[in-house]
């Protein structure tokens, strides 16, 4: 699916079904995926799903939990409310600053995964699990982590790989363990 020019894709499930995704494109503006099941790539590949300016991603079952999303977006909205291990996966590639505005999951053992790839730095404004680990990694950018709390007994993970350095507000694990490893400096945030 393409929407030429700045137009948006909106596509949804609401009584039952799952969203599979090919090639969602929509180059100047907004992707929104709503889905009462899950959200997955179509096939097990590396190959981009979807490229957009923003993209918010609802699903109760997961999102990217059987087959990891491929995106190249700046700005990227996700959030699970299913009670299982509604997990979250999406690896991301992009050249130019990335924005998790807001990544949360309410569900037992529903995880947060999220790899940014292509050179440019992320901003994690939030990222909150009921109960469920987070996983951040950043290759060849700085990675500042805004308000990361992972619920329950679970980690928090992020690190930077081949160059970049991680800025930090507020990381909060009370379960479990904080693991943060950077190539450059790990410093506070203000």
């Amino acid at each position: 699916i393409t929407a030429g020019g700045v137009r948006n894709i909106s596509a949804d499930t609401t009584t039952s079904g799952n969203i599979l995704i090919g090639s969602v494109v929509a180059d100047g503006d907004t992707v929104t995926l709503t889905s009462i099941g899950s959200i997955n790539d179509a096939t097990t590949d590396t190959v981009t799903d979807i490229t957009s300016s923003i993209v918010d991603l609802d699903a109760v079952t997961g999102i990217g939990e059987s087959e990891e999303i491929e995106t190249v977006v700046s700005t990227v909205d996700a959030d699970t409310t299913g009670v299982g291990a509604a997990i979250i996966d999406i690896d991301n590639a992009l050249a130019t600053l990335v924005t998790l505005q807001s990544f949360s999951t309410v569900g037992t053992g529903a995880h947060i995964l999220f790899d940014q790839s292509g050179g440019g730095d992320l901003t994690v404004t939030s990222a909150v699990t009921t109960d469920g680990q987070i996983d951040i990694s950043v290759d060849s950018g700085d990675l500042t982590l805004t308000t990361i709390t992972a619920g329950g007994v679970r980690n928090i993970s992020a690190d930077t790989t081949t160059s970049g350095d991680i800025l930090i507000g507020s990381v909060t694990a009370d379960g479990d363990t904080v693991t943060l490893t950077s190539i450059g400096s790990i410093n506070d945030a203000t």
